[in-house]
């Protein structure tokens, strides 16, 4: 996570699952070597589970290299919201949070929030 932005009424996070991609790369570089270990095998000698194995360890590297989607977080203290930006395939889908309510509906009890949940104390 990398901040992008950060003045007295915003600040900008965005993540690009660059760990995810790394994940990715480690998974893909272990299908094909199994793969190769695979077709190494002289004919008949059981070369067709690693191949198997292989195949689809390296898929799933190439899925988790191409598939995790960035994601920018923007906190506007002027606007009082938080932004959420998913970004895939050049396809943005942006999901906007009010912030004074929920910290109105909390002050009031209205909001039920337990100890230990993610964002369970909204204290201000």
């Amino acid at each position: 996570m990398k901040i992008v932005a950060q003045t007295p009424t915003e600040l900008i996070l965005r993540d690009s699952g660059a760990a995810l991609r790394v994940m990715g790369l480690f998974l893909g570089a272990l299908g094909g070597w199994a793969l190769f270990i695979g077709l190494a095998q002289p004919d008949g000698r059981g070369g067709i589970v690693p191949i198997l194995i292989g195949s689809l360890i390296a898929l799933c590297g190439v899925l988790l290299i191409v598939l995790p989607a960035r994601k920018t977080f923007a906190f506007s203290r002027s606007e009082r919201v938080f932004i959420i930006a998913n970004q895939r395939f050049g396809r943005v889908e942006r999901q906007i949070v009010p912030l004074t309510g929920r910290v109105a509906q909390h002050r009031a009890g209205r909001l039920p929030v337990e100890r230990g949940h993610p964002g369970g104390d909204l204290r201000a």
